[in-house]
């Protein structure tokens, strides 16, 4: 959900190198990038074998909200195949 954001506010982000998109929604540059990369979905917290994050997704986790998302991609969670692993 977008929400305004001032002149002063925009005037700091350009000034910072600051995502505006970002601010305007209320989350991190990282954060941003990585709810825009997942189209809002949340990706599982597992590890693989290897050491790495598992790249799918968490079931029924899809938020058009960014703070939503971020609140739900905080609290973590699994895809199926991991299940609560």
């Amino acid at each position: 959900m977008e929400r305004p954001i001032t002149p002063e506010v925009l005037a700091q982000c350009i000034a910072s190198g600051r995502s505006a998109p970002a601010a305007a929604v209320g989350v991190s540059d990282e954060e941003y990038a990585e709810w825009v990369e997942n189209n809002g979905a949340v990706k599982c917290i597992a590890k693989t074998r290897a050491g790495k994050r598992c790249r799918c997704f968490v079931p029924g986790a899809h938020y058009r909200d960014a703070l939503a998302w971020k609140e739900a991609n905080d609290a973590g969670g699994y895809c199926s195949v991991h299940g609560d692993a």
